[in-house]
């Protein structure tokens, strides 16, 4: 009895320090120093029980990351056809600049095709948009 209880009071505070520490992970990309890239959709996925979900990858100061966006908005009523569309496509990510690997997709801000590519350590704001969204990428 006693070792249930005490994994089930582990699991409890397991839980319990994960959403701590998600939570303390989104404030500072919110609110710390956070910069602007290019991220390429590079896959779509799903699983039985969980929302589809966009594999993306972008570069900082030459290093290659890569997360994965949960698309649990009005956009996983899309058709797989339709979410397959976005294989290639170009969306702004935001990432805090300390560590990025902590950043977040942003799906809805497509990059213009005139924007070619981002400066090393990315920008403080998203660029003015001068022409059509959607670019394939070419690599």
């Amino acid at each position: 009895m006693f070792l249930h209880n005490l994994l089930g009071v582990s699991l409890i505070l397991f839980i319990i320090i994960g959403m701590i520490w998600g939570y303390i992970k989104k404030n500072k990309l919110k609110e710390g120093p956070s910069a602007y890239t290019i991220a390429v959709i590079t896959g779509v996925n799903s699983g039985a029980k969980v929302p589809p979900w966009f594999d993306y990858k972008f570069k900082v100061q030459g290093k290659t990351y890569k997360n994965q966006y949960s698309i649990s908005d009005k956009m996983a009523r899309y058709s797989w056809s339709k979410l397959e569309e976005y294989i290639g496509k170009r969306f702004y990510v935001k990432f805090y600049i300390p560590d990025p690997g902590n950043n977040e997709l942003q799906i809805y801000k497509p990059v213009p095709c005139d924007i070619k590519e981002a400066p090393p350590e990315g920008w403080t704001k998203i660029p003015k948009v001068t022409s059509l969204p959607y670019c394939k990428d070419s690599k």
